[in-house]
């Protein structure tokens, strides 16, 4: 949890009395921008160039009223180290690098949350803080959290360490049973977590991240509140206990880039398998082997290098799973076999696959597919045709493809009419995004740029069933999404800037272009996202928004505007078709009967705005 948006104030203003001119402590309060008061304490300290700045002489009873201190740079002159004594009723303290001159050896007693980046001392003096309930430290130079052996801490519920490369042992948490998040990020010299951890009853997500000399792990695991566990890029540590039955909550488990022994490893997994809760697994590839029967489990995460003929024959002990992702994977050529037997799949992504040439055989049912920076993949299958019920397809940096006749076919079939009027009568949305760059002739309107208007008919509410919306770019947008905007009063586009030709764009940028493809894989996508217009039904009541008084759904004629957020300048040409009920009235049901709960993927569409509406995906 970070607080540093916390508003640090002094009640001071209205109800401390008249200054005087021989007050020994100065505050310096600058106002940022961002409307977070920043404090800095004693001896007029200078705040960085370009701050707002006032200063304030002030006693020790105005330091006893301060409730919070953000202080978001590093001071150029510490502070005295009892500094502390006289703010009594300090409550939060976000405060950065060498902000006192030696370790505080006194924090107030009221201190909530405690957050100090660059943490310069060896220890913290923690024994008789009965009241925090936040410990933040970030790069910081601790060698122990405490002096003592244990202390009673009931009120504290998060420890979040990041990169506190001194320390060595996390202490004895039994004096703080209340402990709900625990974190250890970076923390590369740490060897030992302290057996108590295994035993936090209130403990519902534990972090523990590269952390690589980590060698001794609670003996005993009984959190029974536990809802997430991660345990990623600890090398050193080999053995892992397990699971105690108690453990019944835990629906998210990272256990990759770890050495476990491997029977240490299936120990676990025995351990976890009948988990009904469980829902997220995150593996190196090469335990696949040791799932034989996790028929809870949703969504599967493998990691790392394992050939697609070292892959299981069978993974019918995955009934359940919903989700899969293959990642880093330099060894698979192509799509294991025994994957498309997941008839249950929904979601297949497959990212950094180094060696991944040709992709076919995915399951019946796949909704969601999602291929990123695989640079040898060359060869697919007719996607839009295969799979009836694949509505958003991505195959990101795979530039090879376009160098293949069939595979460049069947890209181009992604954008036929056809498929775009069959989800249509269905209302589902539709999300395409591959390597191309032109925009299909049956769009009309269309025009280099990010932004195009539309003329909507007389009483296009009772008419339209949705908006079909065409994008080209150069690189992958960072925020993909669509801006709809409807208005009375837009310029349409003319049909001569709709029948533009792409080439001329082509040959302007076809110097940068080249030159972006060698140096970080760039190229020309095209992208499409079909909207229902059902989507826009949830905003009819009320004349809340409104051009000239009326709620844009109670007019009878308008424009629709239509932009793509183009914060990089990477969008090259758009372009926009409204769907109307006539246009799919003949269309054949092909697409498996789905309730709208049974769709995996959908747009989220907001309302920010009068008349104007983000979608993006959810």
């Amino acid at each position: 949890m970070n607080l540093s948006h916390v508003f640090c104030r002094s009640r001071s203003s209205s109800t401390s009395p008249p200054l005087s001119d021989d007050a020994a402590t100065i505050i310096c309060i600058a106002a940022a921008t961002t409307t977070i008061v920043n404090c800095s304490i004693f001896n007029c300290l200078t705040p960085p160039v370009g701050e707002n700045t006032s200063f304030l002489l002030v006693g020790t009873r105005e330091l006893e009223l301060i409730e919070g201190i953000v202080a978001p740079w590093i001071l150029k002159q510490s502070l005295s180290a009892d500094v502390f004594k006289s703010m009594n009723n300090l409550r939060v303290l976000t405060c950065n690098g060498k902000f006192t001159s030696c370790e505080p050896p006194f924090l107030p007693n009221e201190l909530r949350w405690f957050c100090w980046r660059f943490y310069p001392f060896s220890s913290l003096p923690l024994a008789h803080m009965n009241k925090i309930v936040g410990l933040e430290m970030e790069n910081g130079k601790i060698e122990q959290l405490w002096k003592e052996e244990k202390i009673m801490l009931q009120n504290l519920k998060f420890i979040h360490l990041h990169f506190c490369g001194s320390l060595k042992r996390f202490p004895d948490v039994s004096g703080a049973p209340n402990i709900e998040s625990l974190i250890l990020y970076g923390c590369e010299n740490m060897v030992e977590v302290d057996e108590s951890v295994g035993s936090l009853e209130k403990l519902f997500h534990l972090e523990i991240i590269r952390c690589s000399k980590l060698k001794c792990f609670p003996s005993v695991l009984q959190m029974k509140s536990l809802e997430t566990l991660i345990l990623r890029a600890c090398w050193s540590l080999k053995i892992i206990s397990e699971f105690s039955p108690c453990m019944v909550n835990l629906s998210n488990i990272d256990i990759s880039n770890m050495g476990l022994e491997k029977t240490s490893f299936k120990s676990i997994l025995n351990s976890i398998q009948e988990l009904k809760c469980l829902n997220t697994l995150r593996i190196d590839s090469i335990h696949i082997h040791a799932l034989t029967n996790f028929c809870y489990l949703r969504k599967l995460y493998l990691r790392n290098d394992l050939g697609d003929n070292d892959f299981p024959k069978n993974l019918r002990g995955l009934s359940a799973l919903e989700e899969l992702h293959i990642s880093f994977n330099s060894k698979l050529i192509q799509l294991p076999e025994s994957i498309s037997h997941l008839s249950g799949l929904k979601h297949l992504l497959i990212r950094y696959c180094k060696g991944l040439k040709t992709l076919h055989g995915l399951p019946t049912g796949i909704q969601v597919l999602t291929v990123d920076d695989c640079g040898l993949l060359e060869k697919i299958e007719d996607l839009s045709k295969l799979y009836k019920c694949l509505n958003k397809i991505q195959i990101l940096r795979c530039a090879k493809l376009l160098g293949d006749k069939e595979s460049g076919r069947y890209l181009d079939n992604m954008f036929n009419q056809s498929l775009l009027k069959r989800w249509a009568a269905v209302d589902g949305c539709l999300m395409i995004d591959v390597p191309g760059s032109n925009i299909p002739s049956w769009c009309k309107a269309q025009q280099d740029g990010c932004k195009i208007s539309l003329k909507l008919p007389p009483n296009w509410q009772t008419q339209i069933i949705g908006f079909a919306i065409f994008c080209v770019s150069i690189r992958m947008l960072l925020h993909p999404g669509i801006n709809l905007k409807f208005q009375n009063d837009e310029m349409l586009v003319s049909k001569s800037e709709a029948n533009n030709n792409i080439n001329e764009t082509e040959e302007a940028d076809e110097s940068e272009v080249e030159s972006e493809d060698e140096s970080d894989g760039a190229y020309w996508r095209l992208s499409t996202g079909y909207i229902p217009y059902k989507f826009f039904e949830q905003f009819h009541g009320g004349n809340d928004y409104d051009f000239e008084g009326e709620n844009c759904f109670h007019k009878t004629e308008a424009n629709l505007v239509v932009e793509i957020p183009n914060y990089w300048r990477h969008v090259v040409r758009c372009g926009a078709k409204v769907v109307y009920k006539e246009d799919v009235a003949s269309v054949q049901q092909t697409i498996p009967s789905l309730s709208s709960s049974s769709f995996y993927w959908s747009w989220k569409l907001t309302n920010e705005f009068p008349n104007s509406f983000e979608c993006r995906e959810e």
